[in-house]
């Protein structure tokens, strides 16, 4: 019988003999063809570089090397580099060569879109390789280095085939974009000069004109300019006649003249979508909408204070016959208001979405009964907000023989300072109330707005309301306690089906089985109550109630097994009911 080792003398011999080869391999008296046929492919790399012998001089032999994009399936090489940014796949190109040649030549879709910023300025330089890949190119935060890199680039024909170039919260000069964009001519669709972080206390940018940049690439089909401040250099320049411009957003923070807002106009007459934050001087909007392109879906325009500039509607009217899709707009005064209503008369089949800035005085149950959309945004008149609020109310258009069922959805927006709460939700509840005929609200979900429980009894006034949203409630337990009495008041119609509370702190056990006791109610949601424990929700479990569900969310101290007995708590009653 053949003497067997034992697994700690193997594991021993196999140590002894790796020991043995390494004291070899150090003294040159290893033969590499000693070494197995698996590993002997692998000791020098097949794409091994000119500088690896240097390398190997001074650091010693090299020992398996393996390029595994070279050895891997394609399929699986491309899961591995779709899994990588951009930055990452710009430290790649340094690797090897080869890997330059597979991720430049071979893999070219995965440059099309790029976008470098103060921490990858170094990869500018890198922008000779890739940039005949790139399409759409964007500057964020980007440093002096970067700036100047990409403007080289582009003038030294490398990036000819760019087809978006944006700058974000990036400086730039006019010439400089006027430079790019000239160059860039025949290729270039797209061009954004934007800064999305507030730099309301940053000197001005250095902002071309818009015939500057039409003229010099007038291919540009979307122009998107929205800055803090800017100083725009005049010239004699027009936007060429038939422009392919499509879609423009200027708000340049200069106001824009309103013979410049008649040139585009006149001179794009392909435009679906136009914004223009602040125009110089008053112009009624209804005579604006009907100069407008017969192609146009959204309009936003501040049209000034007072209408009494000397555009009218006349006979001679551009009306699409497929109307408005989107319009923004102020409504601040009496004029604005009646403006407003004549715009929305004129496109009131095909309006969708309607924005509105708006102060106290906003007549919003009268929009509602002319303006058939389901989508309406409001914006309290402060540009700047500390605490920002938003109310929510999910709608059902009610039309002439149409019911619930078939009748189409609507959301109602309305945005304000929150210390304003006082008296912009009775104002918003109130005209919801007053349009109930035509609109029957089902859900009304309130954020960051505070303690509420007194607007408790407006609320319930609305006749379909089924669900209450509240995020950001008060954090003291006599304002939660509040909310749920009135819910619970003998007066309150019986039709609250789903209530969401959270993040509130002030939540403990001794509330906790109260929300038993509101009449009607089916589902709860109970969200960041970290005071809630067990014992809260045994009690909820054994009172009978309307309740079917209950959601908990980062509710921290309560248990699974709490959980798990009042939903068997919650089942075992829902089907009795049902029997």
């Amino acid at each position: 019988m053949p003497f067997l080792k034992t697994p700690e003398e193997i594991t021993s011999t196999s140590t002894t003999d790796r020991m043995s080869q390494d004291r070899q391999h150090e003294n040159g008296q290893l033969n590499i063809h000693t070494l197995p046929a698996r590993e002997e492919e692998f000791v020098k790399d097949e794409y091994e570089d000119e500088d690896e012998d240097d390398f190997e001089n001074e650091c010693g032999p090299l020992r398996k090397r393996v390029d595994f994009l070279a050895r891997l399936p394609y399929e699986v090489v491309d899961m591995i580099i779709s899994e990588l940014s951009i930055n990452e796949l710009l430290v790649c190109l340094d690797v090897s060569p080869k890997w330059q040649e597979l991720l430049v030549e071979k893999r070219q879709h995965i440059w099309r879109e790029v976008t470098l910023d103060h921490e990858n300025y170094q990869s500018v330089s890198q922008l000779n390789l890739i940039g005949k890949h790139i399409r759409k190119y964007c500057l964020y935060f980007a440093c002096q280095e970067i700036l100047d890199g990409t403007v080289d680039q582009i003038l030294s024909g490398s990036m000819n085939k760019l087809e978006s170039l944006a700058w974000d919260c990036s400086d730039f000069s006019g010439r400089d974009v006027i430079k790019c964009v000239t160059l860039l001519q025949g290729s270039l669709t797209n061009l954004e000069l934007v800064t999305t972080q507030d730099t309301r206390y940053l000197l001005p940018f250095d902002c071309p004109s818009l015939p500057s940049i039409l003229n010099a690439c007038p291919t540009l089909e979307r122009i998107k300019v929205s800055l803090h401040s800017s100083e725009i250099q005049s010239n004699h320049l027009k936007i060429p006649r038939g422009s392919k411009l499509k879609y423009l957003h200027w708000n340049s923070g200069e106001s824009m003249t309103l013979q410049e807002a008649e040139d585009i106009l006149d001179a794009c007459p392909s435009l679906v979508y136009l914004n223009i934050g602040c125009l110089d001087g008053p112009v009624p909007l209804s005579a604006f909408r009907t100069k407008c392109p017969t192609s146009l879906s959204y309009l936003h325009v501040d049209t000034g204070k007072s209408s009494s500039y000397g555009w009218s509607c006349g006979t001679d009217s551009n009306l699409s016959v497929n109307g408005l899709q989107s319009l923004s707009t102020c409504c601040i005064n009496n004029e604005d208001w009646e403006e407003l209503q004549t715009v929305t008369l004129m496109d009131q089949s095909t309006l969708q979405d309607m924005t509105v800035c708006h102060n106290d005085s906003f007549d919003l149950g009268g929009l509602l009964n002319i303006f058939k959309g389901p989508q309406v945004s409001l914006r309290y008149t402060h540009i700047y907000w500390r605490q920002r609020a938003v109310i929510i109310a999910t709608t059902k258009n009610i039309s002439p023989g149409e019911n619930d069922e078939t009748s189409p959805s609507g959301v109602i927006t309305s945005a304000f300072e929150r210390c304003h709460k006082d008296r912009h939700i009775p104002w918003f509840i109130n005209s919801l109330e007053s349009n109930a005929h035509a609109r029957k609200v089902s859900k009304l979900s309130f954020y960051n707005c505070g303690t509420i429980d007194w607007h408790i009894p407006q609320l319930l006034q609305l006749p379909s309301l089924q669900e209450l949203y509240f995020d950001g409630y008060g954090k003291e337990i006599g304002a939660v306690a509040g909310i749920i009495d009135k819910l619970c008041s003998p007066s309150s119609t019986p039709r609250l089906r789903h209530l969401y509370l959270g993040p509130v702190q002030g939540l403990t056990d001794k509330v906790v089985p109260r929300f038993a006791h509101i009449r009607g109610l089916k589902h709860l949601t109970l969200s960041g109550c970290s005071e809630i424990t067990d014992e809260g929700i045994y009690s909820l479990a054994n009172i009978d109630s309307d309740l079917e569900e209950l959601s908990l969310l980062n509710c921290l101290n309560v248990t699974p097994q709490a959980i798990k007995y009042i939903n068997q708590q919650l089942e075992r009653r829902k089907q009795q009911m049902y029997m």
